[in-house]
């Protein structure tokens, strides 16, 4: 199984720079992500999501570099009351 490795990836919404804050993550299995309420959980997984899809799709990422294996499926529970624009989530 190939690692997922992203370094640097940014919200694909903001502009890169300023306060925008960036994060590097390395993968070789499941992930359990937990965190205080609006330590940015939503937002970290819908950006490595975001990369993934791209990824697979021959896209450009919102990442300084990216290695992403080939997924067989993409599975993200979202919320239509999430607004990342608003720093609102429905969790």
């Amino acid at each position: 199984v190939e690692d997922w490795e992203i370094k640097d990836m940014w919200p694909y919404w903001l502009n890169r720079g300023g306060s925008t804050v960036v994060n590097s993550m390395t993968v070789s299995g499941m992930v359990l992500l937990t965190g205080a309420n609006m330590a940015g959980k939503s937002t970290l997984a819908r950006t490595a999501m975001a990369v993934a899809l791209c990824g697979n799709c021959g896209l450009y990422v919102a990442a300084e570099e990216a290695r992403v294996p080939r997924f067989d499926a993409f599975i993200m529970r979202m919320s239509n009351t999430d607004s990342p624009l608003e720093s609102m989530s429905h969790f």
